[in-house]
C-alpha cells in the first residue's frame, strides 16, 4: 500500500504565478497580432501627405473643369479603361496606365500600360490575370498636351469554381 500524498495547498504565490502566466499569454498574443497588423499595412498612401493635400483642391477642380469621364473595369482577364469627354465622345491618343494592387498592402503592386482597342474608340485595354479577392485600380490618363485625368476603382475577383 502506498500512503496518500497530502494535497498541496493553494497559496498566494501559486495564484500569482497562474495570474501572471494567464495575462502573459494574453498580452503576448495581442502584441503578436498587433505587429502582424501594422507590418501588413503601414498606413501610408502618400510619402508626403501634407504636401499632397496642399494641391488636392486645385488638381480636383482642374480635373472637373476638364470634363473627362473615366471608368475602369476588369472582366475575363482583361482590364479596361473607358474615357470620354464631357459630351460623351471617345478620347483618343491618350497614354493610359493603371496602378493595380491590393487595398491594404503594396506587395504585388504593379503598373499596367493600357493600349487603345481597335474596334472601340475611347477604350484602352490590357490582358491581366488577377488572383481572387479585392483589388484597387488607380488609372492615370495623359493626352499629348499634358492634361491628366485620374480615376480609381475597386475590383472584386471571385474564385473560379
Amino acid at each position: 500500500m502506498s500512503p496518500d500524498k497530502p494535497a498541496r495547498p493553494l497559496t498566494g504565490r501559486k495564484v500569482l504565478m497562474i495570474a501572471v502566466a494567464f495575462f502573459g499569454v494574453i498580452i503576448s498574443v495581442n502584441v503578436y497580432m498587433m505587429m502582424q497588423a501594422v507590418g501588413g499595412f503601414p498606413g501610408l498612401v502618400e510619402k508626403h501627405p501634407y504636401r499632397a493635400s496642399q494641391t488636392f483642391d486645385k488638381t480636383r477642380n482642374a480635373q472637373i473643369a476638364q470634363g473627362w469621364r473615366a471608368g475602369v473595369a476588369w472582366q475575363d482577364d482583361v482590364l479596361e479603361a473607358t474615357l470620354t469627354d464631357r459630351d460623351g465622345a471617345p478620347l483618343r491618343g491618350l497614354i493610359v496606365t493603371v496602378d493595380i494592387g491590393r487595398p491594404a498592402t503594396r506587395q504585388g503592386e504593379r503598373i499596367i500600360t493600357l493600349v487603345p482597342t481597335a474596334d472601340r474608340p475611347g477604350v484602352y485595354a490590357a490582358d491581366l490575370i488577377l488572383d481572387p479577392g479585392r483589388w484597387r485600380a488607380e488609372m492615370t490618363a495623359v493626352d499629348g498636351a499634358g492634361a491628366t485625368h485620374r480615376a480609381g476603382a475597386e475590383i472584386w475577383v471571385k474564385a473560379k469554381e
